[in-house]
């Protein structure tokens, strides 16, 4: 997770703290948490993408 935070701080600008805030409150972070999910087995970069494509797009499946 510290990845995809310091990887989102690097792109949008923002702090670390509203990096995580952002992480947190998205609909992505509830299905990477799942424990039914294998999200969390896919790499930083695939999971940075998908969290992109949530702000971007306003759907991580995108």
């Amino acid at each position: 997770m510290k990845e995809i935070t310091d990887r989102l701080c690097v792109v949008y600008h923002i702090s670390e703290v509203e990096a995580t805030r952002r992480i947190q409150e998205s609909a992505f972070y509830q299905a990477l948490t799942d424990s039914s999910s294998k999200l969390l087995f896919d790499s930083a970069e695939d999971n940075f993408l998908r969290l992109q494509n949530e702000i971007e797009y306003g759907d991580w499946r995108k």
